[in-house]
């Protein structure tokens, strides 16, 4: 019974919301001069004291859009009756690394008038902008211990390469990530040059909205990134290193015998300059494959079961999917070959846990 009566009101407070019977504030942030300061951070957080007491409140964080807009709705809206009862005012607070903002913090209350535009002052410096991305597929999300790359220029005076143990500071350089339970973390370096900044993700770096810096020794701002972070973010590896094509990977070819052999899956085309797929054999029925992609950004899954792997439309077991033992950063998946792909050719190899897809690769089946 009470399931139910949380579900009701769960379905009856987003009924409110979607039909337009909340109040909805459009906050807009601008600079001294007018113009719209986009990323900035809205944190906001309320309480649902529905009659149970595993209903918890709710928080998050949004940020505003290249125009500098946010718009924020209160999940009820009406002035009387047992929604406002339950549901707390929305509180919110304004921030953006280099900026101070006027106000600072507001609240969504549940009440008419149903729609207010509130114009937010914000005075400060502008950083110089990262593109940070994952090191596999170049593309964001992120997420915690994967291999990231932040791209920019003028970032350092000079090009180093660290060793392990992986440092935090390296040719004068360091990232610090601020994540959305606004707690600082350092990043690890792996490799530092004028262009480009090669890290591991902390591991203890919040799911949510982020904040990653650029700073010299002497702990000046040199270019920020404003990142989201997911439990799961995951990239293949790719022979070009361009996250398209024919994957970082190897198969493991086991005889009848017991032998093992591994074996490639690119080979280099002179005429087009690029790794092509490589022809694979399956071999008689003796024999079993292993493909073993690389990647990062997927260890964090909790067992094999939330992977899912299709080669050229056809479901392969997954054997194993984790941290790659080796290197800092590098994930691991293996796949069984089924010999259902037997003369297939070209095939589009899918990798997916749970919502989250990493990028497609090729490969070549004899």
């Amino acid at each position: 019974m009470t399931r139910l009566w949380l579900t009701f009101c769960s379905f009856w407070l987003l009924l409110l919301a979607i039909s337009g019977q909340a109040e909805t504030r459009h906050l807009r942030f601008v600079d001294q001069n007018g113009k719209p300061i986009p990323d900035v951070t809205v944190s906001f957080s309320y309480r649902a004291d529905l009659p149970h007491p595993s209903a918890p409140g709710r928080s998050g964080a949004v940020r505003s859009d290249s125009e500098g807009r946010v718009t924020l709705i209160h999940p009820c809206g009406i002035s009387t009756g047992s929604c406002c009862a339950l549901v707390t005012p929305i509180s919110y607070s304004i921030s953006k690394l280099g900026y101070q903002f006027s106000p600072s913090t507001g609240s969504v209350p549940c009440q008419n008038p149903l729609s207010v535009e509130v114009t937010v002052a914000g005075i400060g410096t502008e950083f110089p902008k990262l593109a940070t991305v994952s090191a596999a597929n170049y593309k964001a999300p992120l997420t915690t211990e994967m291999l990231a790359v932040s791209f920019g220029s003028n970032l350092a005076t000079q090009t180093e390469a660290s060793q392990l143990p992986l440092p935090t500071l390296l040719a004068g350089r360091r990232i610090v990530i601020v994540d959305e339970l606004a707690k600082e973390h350092l990043a690890f370096l792996l490799f530092v040059s004028p262009t480009q900044i090669n890290f591991v993700v902390p591991a203890e770096v919040a799911s949510g909205l982020a904040t990653l810096a650029l700073k010299d020794a002497s702990d000046q701002i040199l270019g920020v990134s404003f990142i989201t972070v997911l439990p799961v973010s995951p990239g293949i590896f790719t022979a070009n290193a361009d996250g398209q094509g024919v994957p970082a990977a190897v198969i493991l070819r086991v005889r009848a015998n017991g032998s093992q052999e591994y074996e490639p899956v690119a080979q280099f085309d002179a005429t087009l300059r690029r790794f092509v797929p490589l022809a694979l054999d399956l071999g008689p029925d003796s024999e079993f494959v292993v493909l073993s992609l690389f990647g990062t950004g997927w260890r964090q899954v909790r067992s094999i079961a939330e992977a899912e792997v299709t080669i050229g439309g056809v479901d392969c077991p997954v054997e194993y999917a984790g941290k790659q033992p080796t290197i800092e950063g590098l994930d691991q998946i293996n796949v069984r070959l089924l010999r259902t792909l037997i003369g297939m050719g070209d095939v589009t190899v899918e990798v997916k846990f749970g919502s989250a897809s990493a990028n497609r690769v090729q490969l070549k089946i004899k």
